[in-house]
């Protein structure tokens, strides 16, 4: 090495400068060793290494064979760049060659960026290099900074020559890690950066150049020490990673190499090629996801190139994951050059294809539209059939209409005139209008028949019928048994607007052909009968399905609906009854027959079809409760049956269970109903499904659980009567004597002004003896329903209780209030058989005869309240009358009166 006119030669001890290297010895004892100045001993170190490593280490560093061309790059740089060094100082590349030159015009500061990093405990208080480093100036600066000592810069003289002064701490790594951490953001953000040119600080690329020469000559150990003392240093730069992945990759140590690789990608995203690099390496481990991963990299900082991107989708094709097929394709289709337009065409065409398969019809038309406006000289008819298929399923007629206009040359114009071109908004118009055509259309020679049978298609859903007649001759005059296809999307489209005999007229030549004699078109064909009331032609048409295909179940139940219209029950249920193959059914074949076995009266086969249904639909419930499930399964989506259907089968189902005396299996089937909430989409349906459990389980004679389940309704609808009716019915049938403690607890805890409550618990008292707490109750009762006739006669029928007993204060006032009271529920029930009775005998048991004898003869000459012979009272009032004669000796009026009296 020679620095200006200087000819010594510097030479270094490499076995030393490893040693150093690797922290064996110390700074000091390394300088002592050598016997030389430490810049100079840095300088040569560099020297060697620059030299050295585009020699024997050309094939492993790629950045080496341009070293010089970027220093030169670096000189101008820094020329241009001194009128703003702040801004110089931010970037990541051109801080290290401005801070070289500005320390030769600076000499002051020797430790500069071309100093060699040393570690802050190995750095010597006496710091004086003997020679120069760095390129020689071309003109000299013209004032001169003078030699510091140690301490803080003066600001006032900082910086004579415009180029700001380097101080140690800027020349560390932290510092370099910090600026390359905000210069990554701005490259990434350009999406530039200069290949080749070393990321790793100038006070550390001599080791890392000797981690090269290391690595060429075989010493792989000695290699990766100095590149982990770089990585300690420097932990952000990539370069000592990349070294390392060679390293492992020559060792065959490929899961490490990957490692150290991957890491180098991170720290330099923008570098595509080392992306790419890596997904291979991750495919030859079989690591699929990881190389998709990277391969998307590559692809984000690189779009360009191609390859790239097909290998990303033959990787998601071998996942078979359509959708990212396709989207991978869509990414590929951006980036493809403009001047690859027939391969643009070709695979917007496949997307499109693709997309439409799948039912995704917006990013189809998004894609078609996209090539349509960017390569429009390269459109041809099958890419208009395209996108007029398009528009038609979107159900964009108009829009249809407008690309055969804009690209087939069909003429659209109005018929009021000729040479006014029809408009988007006049066609959305005819759409809505019934009344007379409103276009006129021109079909050029040459036209696809593809293309006229979708003209034909929009002019319908128009509702232009007039219009659409000489398209549709131009379609006849094609052979059927060729474009049978054709046929059938005019016929459907006739179809959906109600046109039945027009599409019933391309159907009857459909039929009759060869290749379209086929279920689908026999079919559509059926539905046309069918709803122009031909009945006998719609069965043989729906017979003709079945026989091509057995198991179509649309035509199957179509063909049993049409024979119960014609009356032909028992035809529809034997076509109904069919068992398939695989001994399933269907559905809605079990529903529509189910319904046929009910209006016939066929309850136990109606029984098994119910079963079979509500079994599937409360399947989880239904055996929770013990339930057995059947053989038989069934097929198809249950949801094709809502909510009202559902229910209504369980009604049907409940009762004929009820009818024919399975009593078992109707509460198995309520408990399921009940536990699984899903007839319970309402409140009101809730309390149904509720109630009606109850009552199974008061028919099949289970009070116990009866009984638990009306106090669990109870709680839930306080206010229900019927629900308090049927609790006082099951405790009168199952003997519990512990629902007048369940009643008071409901009344102190939850309900105290529950009008049934008060009646219950007066019962309950009465029947206890307790005359003074059922008198209590009834006239909390009482209070809340003033002209209730019941109330009124249970407080005088209880009053005269109470005055009949032995130790009563007061009885004579008890009479009178007790006769009070049951002159009240008199007048509020009116003057009957029943209000003679009860207060005939209420003063019967109070001992008044005489007036108990007025009332029992008032109530034998009044009718029965109603027809039914249960509420004949005559026989109970001619019985207690003969009683009263007796007692008072007059046996024959008894004996006559009983006589009398039919009982």
């Amino acid at each position: 090495m020679e620095e200006g006119t200087d000819d010594q030669k510097m030479s270094v001890d490499r076995e030393e400068l490893i040693r150093y290297l690797n922290g064996e010895i110390s700074f000091t004892e390394w300088q002592q060793l050598q016997g030389q100045d430490v810049m100079q001993l840095l300088s040569s170190e560099e020297h060697l290494g620059a030299e050295d490593a585009p020699v024997e280490g050309a094939d492993m560093d790629e950045d080496a064979s341009d070293e010089s061309d970027e220093e030169e790059e670096e000189h101008k740089d820094a020329e241009e760049g001194r009128e703003n060094p702040e801004e110089e100082r931010g970037e990541d590349d051109d801080a290290d060659s401005d801070s070289g030159d500005g320390e030769e015009e600076g000499e002051g500061d020797l430790r500069g960026d071309d100093d060699e990093y040393v570690p802050p405990r190995r750095r010597q208080s006496a710091y004086k290099p003997t020679g120069k480093i760095g390129r020689p100036r071309k003109t000299p600066p013209e004032l001169l900074t003078p030699k510091r000592g140690r301490g803080r810069p003066r600001k006032d003289r900082s910086d004579i020559s415009g180029l700001s002064s380097t101080s140690q701490a800027d020349n560390s790594p932290l510092s370099h890690e910090m600026r390359l951490g905000r210069a990554e953001k701005r490259q990434l953000a350009k999406r530039g950066r200069k290949k080749g040119n070393s990321r790793v600080p100038k006070g550390l690329q001599g080791l890392m150049g000797e981690a090269h020469l290391c690595f060429a000559r075989g010493g792989h150990q000695e290699a990766i020490k100095m590149c982990l003392e770089i990585i300690r240093q420097v932990p952000r730069c990539p370069d000592p990673y990349q070294l390392l992945s060679m390293i492992y990759e020559d060792k065959q140590d490929m899961e490490k190499s990957l490692q150290f690789s991957l890491i180098a990608c991170h720290l330099n995203p923008s570098d595509s090629e080392e992306w790419t690099r890596c997904a291979e390496t991750c495919l030859e481990q079989d690591d699929i996801d990881k190389a998709l991963h990277c391969y998307s990299k590559a692809i984000r900082y690189n779009p360009c190139d191609l390859s790239n991107h097909m290998e990303r989708i033959h990787l998601y094709e071998q996942l078979q994951d359509k959708k990212k097929v396709l989207d991978c394709y869509q990414v590929l289709l951006k980036a493809l050059p403009e001047d690859q337009g027939e391969q643009y065409m070709q695979l917007a065409k496949d997307i499109v294809k693709a997309h439409h398969q799948d039912g995704d019809i917006k990013p189809a038309l998004d894609i078609i539209e996209t090539a349509f406006s960017k390569y429009p000289h390269l459109i041809r008819s099958e890419d208009v059939n395209i996108l007029a298929e398009l528009h038609i399923v979107n159900r964009k007629y108009q829009q249809a209409l407008q690309v055969m206009s804009d690209h087939c040359g069909v003429m659209i114009k109005s018929k009021d005139d000729n040479s006014a071109v029809l408009e988007m908004e006049q066609l959305s118009l005819s759409e809505r209008d019934n009344g007379q055509d409103i276009m006129d259309v021109t079909v050029p020679e040459g036209l696809p028949i593809d293309l006229i049978a979708k003209l034909g298609v929009c002019l319908i859903h128009c509702k232009q019928f007039q219009t659409v007649k000489g398209v549709v001759e131009m379609l006849s005059a094609k052979s059927p048994n060729e474009m049978g296809d054709l046929y059938l999307d005019v016929a459907e489209a006739y179809i959906d607007l109600g046109h039945f005999v027009d599409a019933l007229s391309l159907l009857e030549v459909l039929v009759d052909t060869e290749n379209y004699n086929l279920a689908a078109v026999w079919l559509r064909y059926a539905e046309c009968l069918t709803s122009l009331g031909e009945l006998g032609s719609a069965a043989n048409a729906y017979r003709q399905v079945l026989l091509k295909v057995p198991n179509h179940l649309d035509a199957r139940i179509a063909l049993a609906m049409v024979e119960r219209k014609r009356g032909n029950e028992d035809v529809a249920l034997e076509i109904l009854s069919v068992v398939s193959e695989d001994h399933t059914s269907d559905v809605q074949v079990v529903r529509q027959r189910s319904l046929l076995l009910y209006s016939k009266g066929f309850l136990k086969e109606f029984i098994q079809d119910g079963l079979l249904l509500l079994r599937a639909y409360v399947k989880d419930a239904y055996q929770h409760h013990g339930g057995s499930v059947s053989d038989n399964q069934l097929c198809g989506n249950l949801s094709h049956l809502d909510h009202d259907e559902w229910y209504t089968l369980y009604c049907k189902t409940l009762r004929a269970l009820l009818q024919t005396g399975q009593l078992a299996e109707a509460q198995t089937l309520s408990n399921s109903a009940i536990v699984s909430k899903r007839f319970c989409i309402t409140l009101k349906r809730k309390l149904d499904v509720e109630f009606m459990g109850v009552c199974v389980c008061f028919l099949n004679k289970n009070y116990k659980v009866a009984y638990d389940e009306i106090r669990h309704f109870l709680y839930k609808y306080p206010n229900c009567a019927a629900a308090w009716n049927f609790f006082s019915y099951i405790t009168n049938l199952s003997n519990d004597t512990r629902h007048h403690r369940f009643c008071l607890r409901l009344t102190i805890n939850k309900l105290q002004n529950n009008f049934a409550l008060c009646i219950l618990n007066g019962h309950n008292a009465m029947v206890s003896g307790s005359f003074k707490n059922a008198v209590g109750e009834y006239v909390r009762g009482f209070r809340q329903r003033v002209d209730d006739p019941f109330v009124n006669m249970m407080i005088g029928v209880s009053i005269a209780h109470m005055a009949c007993q032995r130790y009563t204060i007061k009885r004579n006032s008890l009479f009178v209030q007790a006769f009070a009271f049951l002159k009240r529920y008199e007048e509020y029930r009116g003057v009957c058989q029943e209000t003679c009775y009860n207060i005939g005998r209420a003063l019967h048991q109070i001992g008044l005869l005489h007036m108990a004898t007025r009332y029992y003869h008032k109530g034998l000459e009044l009718p029965p309240s109603t027809d039914d012979p249960r509420f004949d009272l005559r026989a109970e009032l001619a019985f207690n009358l003969s009683l009263i004669y007796r007692h008072s000796g007059n046996e024959e009026m008894a004996i006559e009166l009983l006589s009398n009296t039919v009982i």
